[in-house]
Order: C-alpha cells, then structure tokens, then sequence
C-alpha cells in the first residue's frame, strides 16, 4: 500500500488524487494533506480520509479544526507544509499546490527520500536543475502528473532519446504582459533545441502580449528570485 502526502488536496489536481484513493483503498492510504482557505471541503476530506497531519493556510482556523479533529494534528506556513511533505509514514508527494509555494516542501520532501509525483510545473520552472540534481542525489523517483508534462513523459516512455528531434507543446491561453518583467528569465535546462518560441527569441516580457495557438509554444514566464 502507497502512503501518500497530498499537498494542494483541495484543489482539481488534489481532489482528482483523493477520487483515485477513493476507488484503490486498497492501494493507497492518506497520512497528511495540505490546503489553503476551502475549510469545508477539507473537513469532509479529514472524514473520509483520516489523515494523522493537515497544514492548513490560514492559522485562524486551527484552534476550532483541532477541537473537531484531536486526532490529527495541524499545521501552518511554509514549515507545516514541509512536515506535512516530510512526514515519517509518506512514501510518496503529490505536488499539486499552486505556483512557487509547491517549490520549498517539495524540495523538503525530495531531501528525505520522498518520490514525488509532481503536478506543480512551477517547481521545475523555478528551480529545475536544483530539483533534478536533488531528485538524482536522493534516489526517488519524479512523475510528472498533471498536464503537458505528464502527455510527454508519456511519450517518451520506452524512447530513444536521439530519435526526438523536436518536441511541441500546443496551447490556446493567452499570457498577459502581467506575468513577466524585463527582468524574467527562463534557467538554461529549459532552453533545449527543443523549446521553440515562434516569432519571439525570449518569453514575452511587460509590454507585450502573447497569443498563443495551436502553432505555438507557451513557456511559463517567472521572475528571477
């Protein structure tokens, strides 16, 4: 039986995760979770799943949650999502907070021998050879689950590696010039031969907006840290 952290549980990808634990109890326990502010569905996720940890966004809601669960321990910030990561009994992560906040547990839980099944695109964005090199160090396997980086990894399964040529990701969203400053910069792990931007050399930057098609690639574009 797999023992699961799932970090982002109320989220699509978290939720999706707990249908899956839900159909397979005999194949999967929950031990912790982690969520933001949807208190509600949380609950009714420490119910049906009994975890023995929870992180939670918001502090104000301990106190009232450990009365109702005093069984289960509860935590907050960036530390309660890294012991939820770390937690003795997981054996496996499930990535899916949003944005940067999936970076740090997951690089925690990477550090204490965690497989990590990673939703979070963001993370190797961010920090992908650090990611890597870390995930290498330690041993543990990194599934891409969620997305184009899941479609791929699917792909290439069983591949040669020298047969690939090219790799296409198509989209249709349209990345605003919110999202990026001159200052943005991609880590050179994802500038392969691979990664094309049509008619742009860089990532689109403030002051520019990029449509993107079904002929186009679209790259995360974040600010350097």
């Amino acid at each position: 039986m797999k023992r699961l952290a799932v970090l982002g549980s109320t989220g699509s990808i978290g939720t999706s995760t707990l249908d899956l634990v839900r159909l397979h109890p005999d194949r999967f326990r929950v031990i912790t979770l982690a969520a933001g502010r949807n208190v509600d569905l949380l609950r009714r996720q420490i119910v049906e799943f009994g975890p023995s940890m929870v992180s939670i966004g918001s502090s104000h809601e301990v106190e009232a949650l450990s009365a109702e669960f005093p069984a289960v321990s509860f935590v907050t910030g960036a530390d309660g999502l890294d012991a939820t990561a770390c937690h003795p009994e997981v054996e496996m992560v499930v990535s899916a907070l949003v944005g940067a906040a999936g970076l740090a547990p997951t690089v925690a839980a990477i550090r204490s021998g965690k497989d990590i099944a990673l939703a979070n695109k963001e993370t190797l964005v961010i920090a992908g050879e650090l990611v890597l090199a870390e995930a290498t160090r330690a041993g543990i396997s990194l599934l891409p689950v969620d997305s184009e980086h899941s479609a791929l990894h699917q792909i290439l399964r069983g591949a040669i590696a020298t047969d690939v040529a090219r790799l296409t990701l198509t989209a249709s969203r349209t990345v605003s010039s919110e999202v990026c400053d001159t200052s943005t910069s991609i880590p050179s792990v994802f500038m392969a031969p691979t990664t094309f931007f049509p008619k742009e050399e860089s990532p689109p930057c403030r002051g520019a907006s990029y449509a993107a098609s079904a002929q186009s690639v679209v790259s995360l574009c974040v600010r350097v840290m």
